[in-house]
């Protein structure tokens, strides 16, 4: 468990910044949300965008806790990295689709 301590740690990192941005409080965290004109930040429904940031915030700190607590090598953490990257590509999709108001 020593040698995995970073994970645990940048684990509960993930979650605690799920926990800020679903209730609201890290809107600032999003990103390109924060940069984004007012007329551009009208187009998206903020609740819809704050579950998809925070569901993958608590998807990716699960994935490296399971990391940390299975003790997995480099090829396990290969997978879970391509994991991550295909699931950020389908929450950017939802980003563009549901999370826009309609």
């Amino acid at each position: 468990m020593n040698g995995h301590l970073g994970e645990y740690i940048v684990s509960l990192v993930f979650l605690l910044l799920a926990v800020i941005v679903a209730f609201g409080k890290g809107d600032f965290l999003i990103s390109g949300y924060n940069t984004a004109s007012k007329e551009k930040r009208a187009k998206y429904n903020i609740h819809r965008l704050r579950l998809l940031v925070s569901s993958l915030l608590v998807i990716v700190s699960a994935g490296l806790a399971v990391a940390g607590f299975l003790n997995w090598g480099e090829p396990e953490r290969d997978y879970l990295g391509i994991g991550i990257l295909v699931l950020a590509v389908i929450f950017v999709v939802l980003t563009y689709t549901w999370a826009m108001r309609k």
